[in-house]
């Protein structure tokens, strides 16, 4: 088994440069034809994967992964024999075989993965930062207009109007398993990661309270992450489409009570502990969030493979009740505001009170930390 997601197909720093750019720099284009068709043999994309019987048959496996094995062929030689009831046995053992290496290859990967990731974990955090800090400059000097900061007082309270849509506090139990997935085949939308921070950063403040600021370019380990997640973002296998799903039985058959790993802000961990963002709260949870970029890349593999659910308000609470969380005058001024637009959407007023208890803050003029629950009302009624 060989898996390959391709590397030209995910854009971004941090990872090598694909062959077939060095190729274009250094020969012609034959040569780059050549090479690509080289490459392709052993290191198929997404779909383009085949099984072998000693040679290359015209069936595909569905994933980015070559399957070769002592497979009985029909006597035409161009396909498995699924037809006769013993040979249909064996060789669907064998396609399950296949799935379980695929899956401890998956594992062993991003064990890899994580390895890396988790050493180089503080200079991202750090990347992060600096280059959120940076972003929202840029876009404070190319404002024509700076808007007036509300003032703070304490004792009265501001009315809400509530939203009649509920706040989202379940997540779907009837997700598709890999083999059902195998045989539908949904199609992934690659979303190319950003470059430099001018790509991403958005003079509208309203939308940075929904889709918070990540400016900072994949590194190779994310990269490396996506292109493994990739690889088992499947399609129908063609002609047959039984066999895709006799080695995603396998897949799942291996360690069927546990999760796929996926990559998180804060390292590798298991599908069901992931969280994907939501409406801005992925701000304010790090801990084993996915970051979206990552996500837009290898989006099937987290909803429908390892299954990871959406961060919810009930995630925030859990979060503040364990942690807390503090800001600074300016943070605290973009929290309030994200509050307030997540409320009309969600309804999530019941989660206030629990919120203004594990929140602190510091104003600019008097350092000493302040419980957000002494202030009840925005002066300015226009926030």
């Amino acid at each position: 088994v060989f898996l390959q997601a391709g590397a030209s197909e995910v854009d971004g720093r941090g990872g090598g440069t694909s062959s077939n750019s060095v190729i274009k720099k250094t020969g012609t284009n034959a040569d780059a034809k050549t090479a690509a068709a080289i490459t392709a043999s052993f290191a198929p994309t997404t779909d383009t994967g085949k099984i072998y019987i000693g040679f290359q048959t015209s069936q595909t496996t569905g994933l980015a992964a070559h399957v070769a094995a002592p497979f009985i062929p029909t006597v035409e030689r161009e396909a498995i024999d699924l037809v006769d009831p013993t040979l249909r046995i064996y060789n669907s053992e064998l396609l399950q075989i296949s799935g379980m290496v695929l899956r401890l290859g998956l594992e062993r990967a991003m064990q890899g993965i994580s390895e890396r990731f988790e050493a180089m974990h503080d200079v991202y955090l750090a990347e992060d930062e600096a280059l959120v800090k940076e972003a929202r400059e840029k876009r404070r000097g190319e404002s024509s207009t700076a808007a007036d900061k509300p003032k703070l007082e304490n004792g009265e309270v501001e009315d809400v109007a509530e939203s009649s849509k509920p706040e989202e506090t379940k997540v779907s139990k009837s997700l598709m398993s890999f083999a059902k997935y195998m045989a539908k085949g949904v199609k992934s939308t690659i979303v190319t990661a950003v470059k430099a921070i001018d790509e991403i950063v958005s003079n509208d403040e309203e939308e940075e309270l929904t889709r918070p600021l990540d400016p900072r370019p994949l590194s190779f380990e994310e990269r490396e992450a996506i292109l493994l997640m990739r690889s088992f973002c499947a399609k129908p296998s063609t002609p047959d489409a039984d066999i895709g799903i006799a080695i995603a039985d396998g897949f799942t058959r291996v360690m069927p009570d546990i999760s796929p790993p996926v990559l998180t802000r804060t390292g590798v961990v298991r599908g069901n502990y992931a969280r994907l963002p939501k409406d801005g709260l992925e701000a304010y949870i790090h801990d084993n969030v996915v970051r979206r970029v990552v996500l837009d890349n290898a989006r099937e593999y987290h909803e429908y493979i390892a299954q990871c659910r959406l961060l919810t308000m009930r995630d925030f609470v859990d979060f503040l009740e364990d942690k807390g969380i503090h800001f600074d005058e300016n943070e605290l001024y973009r929290f309030l505001k994200w509050w307030i637009k997540y409320n009309r959407i969600h309804n999530a007023s019941k989660y206030g009170p629990s919120i203004k208890r594990h929140v602190s803050f510091s104003l600019e003029n008097d350092p000493d930390p302040k419980a957000l629950d002494k202030i009840d009302y925005f002066r300015d009624r226009s926030v």
